[in-house]
C-alpha cells in the first residue's frame, strides 16, 4: 500500500515536524507584482557581482529586498529616478530596519491614528507584535467607447505582522466585481473561473464577481531554511513568463522551504491544487504537486539551475477523496526514482533555467523543460506527439543605450504540441482549469518585447508587445493546445509541429502611464489592441481604460 496521508492530515504532520524549531525569521514576501519586481531586478543587474543572485524563485522576502536596497546605495552610483526607486523601496518595508532610523515615518499622524509611516494605513509596532493594515483598491473604467463596457471594482484589505519577531503573517481580500473584454470572458466561461482567480460567479450577466483571499505565516527553522506555508502563488524563472511554474493560475495550499548555503538557494514546494472545477454544491477532485528548484551559483554573474516537479492523485473512491503520497515529501530525492519505486504513472516533469548578467546592464536567461520524450523519436525527428518539451530565451538590458531609467526585455517562448497534459485532470500542469505555466497552454510560440521608461520618479511609461502564433483545437479533436484535455489522445501519432490545427495569430499591445500620485498610490491610463486571426474569424479590440490602483499590482489580461 502507498504510504499516504489524507490532504486534511498532511499539512498538520508537516508542520507539527517544523513549527516547535523555527528560531529566527526572514520576514513575509512582498506580493508578486511585475513592476515592483521589475525594480528588484534593475538594481541585482546594477550590482552584478555584489548581488546575492538568487533571484529565479519568486516571490523574495522583504528582508532580502532590504539587503538589497542597502548594497544600490552603498555600491552604485546612483541616478536621481534611481534614489528615488530605491527611497521607495527602503520605504514600502521600513518595518525591516531599526526604528532608531525613522525610515518611512510620516510627518504627523492623521486624526491621531493613521499614517504614522507613509505605507502603512495603520500600524502597530510593539516588541513581540507588529501589525501593518492598508487599504486596497482599484477601479477601472473603459472611458472611450461606451458600447463596450469594460471596468473592474476591486475592494479589500492587507494585512501583515510579526509576533515575538519569529512568526511572520500576511492576509490579502479583496470582494471583485469586473467586465471583462470578450477573448478574457471565452477563457472564464471555459474554464467555470475567472481567469488568476478561483469561483467565481456572473454578475448583471455579462460580469463576474469573485471574492479573492490569500494567506500564510513564515518562520525559520534554521538562519538557513525559510519556511511558508498557506495559500498563495509561486513563480520559478527570471523571465516575465514561466515555462515552469508561474501565477496565472488561482492561489493554492503550499508548504515551501527554501535553504540557502554557500553558493546554493534550494527550494522545495509541496501543493494542494484543484484537479477539476465542478460550480454547485459538488467536492472539487485534489490533485497534489511536488517541486524541487536548485539554484548554483557558478561564477559571481552566473546561475544554472535545475529543476522537477511531480503531479499526482491518489483516489480513495469516486467522491475524489485523496491522500498526499509521503514518498514525495522526501526533499533530497529524484522523484522519477522515488515514481518508479511505487510502480506509479504519476507526471513527471524536469527542466533547467541560466541567468547571466553582464556589463551590469544586461542580464541574459532562459529556460528548458522537458515533459516526456524518447531519444529515437527526437533523433528521427518525426514529430511523434509524445516528445513534449518547451523552451524560453530572453535578455534584458537597462539604461538602453546609455539613456538612464531606459529598459528594454525581449523574450521567445516555444511551447511543443500536448506539453503539460497528461492522461486526465488529475496529473496535468494546470490548477482550477487554468495553466500552472504559460497562459495560453501549449502548442505555440511566442516573441515579445517590453519597453519600460521613467523620466521622473513618479512616472513610469510601460510599452508591451507580443506576437503569438498557437494552433488551437477545431469541435471535438484534440492538436494539443488546450492542456484540460487527455493528452493520450492526439489526433497524429507522429509529424506533429507548433501550430498545428486552427492556426492562430495574435498580436497583443498596449500602452500604460502610470503616476503615483503619493506612495503606493496610482493612476492609471492604459491602451490596449488586440488582433487575433485565423481561418474561422478574426478578432479585434482596441479600448482605453483609466484606473486608480492602490496598494495592488495591475490587472493584466496578456494572452
Amino acid at each position: 500500500m502507498y504510504a499516504q496521508l489524507k490532504n486534511s492530515s498532511v499539512w498538520s504532520f508537516a508542520l507539527f515536524l517544523l513549527f516547535p524549531l523555527f528560531l529566527h525569521s526572514q520576514g513575509v514576501y512582498a506580493p508578486l507584482n511585475y513592476d515592483y519586481y521589475w525594480l528588484i531586478d534593475r538594481y541585482e543587474i546594477k550590482l552584478g557581482a555584489k548581488s546575492s543572485g538568487f533571484t529565479t524563485y519568486r516571490p523574495y522576502t522583504r528582508k532580502e529586498i532590504v539587503t538589497l536596497t542597502d548594497s544600490a546605495d552603498v555600491n552604485l552610483a546612483l541616478s536621481r529616478v534611481d534614489k528615488f526607486n530605491i527611497n521607495y523601496l527602503k520605504n514600502d518595508n521600513w518595518d525591516y530596519y531599526n526604528d532608531s532610523l525613522n525610515l518611512g515615518k510620516s510627518p504627523k499622524k492623521r486624526f491621531g491614528l493613521f499614517y504614522e509611516y507613509n505605507n502603512s494605513f495603520y500600524t502597530v509596532r510593539s516588541k513581540d507584535f507588529t501589525l501593518v493594515a492598508n487599504p486596497v483598491v482599484n477601479f477601472e473604467q473603459n472611458t472611450i467607447n461606451r458600447s463596450y463596457p469594460l471596468s473592474l471594482n476591486t475592494r479589500g484589505v492587507e494585512l501583515r505582522g510579526s509576533i515575538g519577531n519569529k512568526l511572520h503573517y500576511y492576509t490579502f481580500i479583496t470582494d471583485n466585481q469586473a467586465f471583462v473584454p470578450d477573448y478574457v470572458k471565452s477563457q472564464a466561461d471555459s474554464v467555470g473561473a475567472f481567469p488568476n482567480e478561483g469561483f467565481t460567479k456572473t454578475f448583471k450577466k455579462e460580469g463576474y464577481d469573485f471574492f479573492s483571499a490569500r494567506g500564510y505565516v513564515a518562520f525559520n527553522v534554521i538562519k538557513q531554511m525559510t519556511v511558508q506555508f498557506g495559500h498563495d502563488k509561486n513563480f520559478v524563472g527570471n523571465g516575465y513568463r514561466s515555462l515552469m511554474l508561474s501565477d496565472y493560475s488561482s492561489k493554492y495550499l503550499f508548504l515551501k522551504l527554501n535553504t540557502k548555503v554557500w553558493r546554493f538557494s534550494y527550494t522545495n514546494l509541496f501543493a494542494d491544487m484543484t484537479a477539476k472545477v465542478i460550480n454547485g454544491n459538488n467536492y472539487n477532485p485534489r490533485k497534489y504537486m511536488a517541486m524541487h528548484h536548485l539554484d548554483f551559483k557558478v561564477a559571481r554573474n552566473f546561475h544554472v539551475g535545475l529543476f522537477e516537479a511531480i503531479v499526482f492523485n491518489r483516489s480513495d473512491s469516486a467522491t475524489g477523496n485523496n491522500g498526499f503520497e509521503l514518498n514525495y515529501l522526501n526533499p533530497i530525492i529524484f522523484y522519477r526514482e522515488a515514481e518508479s519505486y511505487l510502480g506509479s504513472r504519476d507526471k513527471t516533469q524536469i527542466g533547467a533555467d541560466a541567468k547571466l548578467n553582464v556589463f551590469k546592464t544586461i542580464q541574459l536567461y532562459g529556460q528548458f523543460v522537458l515533459n516526456e520524450f524518447v531519444v529515437s523519436n527526437i533523433a528521427a525527428q518525426n514529430g511523434w506527439w509524445g516528445n513534449k518539451y518547451a523552451w524560453q530565451i530572453g535578455a534584458k538590458y537597462i539604461d538602453v543605450f546609455g539613456i538612464k531609467n531606459l529598459d528594454l526585455q525581449l523574450e521567445h517562448n516555444f511551447v511543443r504540441p500536448y506539453m503539460y497534459t497528461d492522461k486526465n485532470v488529475l496529473t496535468n500542469l494546470a490548477n482550477y482549469g487554468q495553466p500552472l505555466a504559460h497562459p495560453l497552454g501549449a502548442n505555440f510560440y511566442e516573441f515579445m518585447g517590453i519597453v519600460r521608461f521613467q523620466p521622473v520618479g513618479r512616472l513610469n511609461v510601460t510599452a508591451k508587445g507580443f506576437y503569438i502564433v498557437q494552433g488551437k483545437d477545431p469541435a471535438g479533436q484534440n492538436f494539443g493546445s488546450n492542456i484540460m484535455k487527455p493528452g493520450y489522445t492526439p489526433e497524429n501519432q507522429f509529424n506533429n509541429v507548433v501550430g498545428q490545427g486552427i492556426r492562430t495569430t495574435t498580436l497583443f499591445a498596449s500602452l500604460t502611464v502610470s503616476y503615483q500620485l503619493f506612495h503606493n498610490f496610482f493612476i492609471d491610463l492604459r491602451q490596449t489592441m488586440r488582433r487575433e486571426n485565423s481561418s474561422l474569424s478574426d478578432n479585434n479590440l482596441n479600448f482605453t481604460t483609466v484606473g486608480l490602483r492602490w496598494n495592488l499590482a495591475q490587472r493584466l489580461q496578456e494572452f
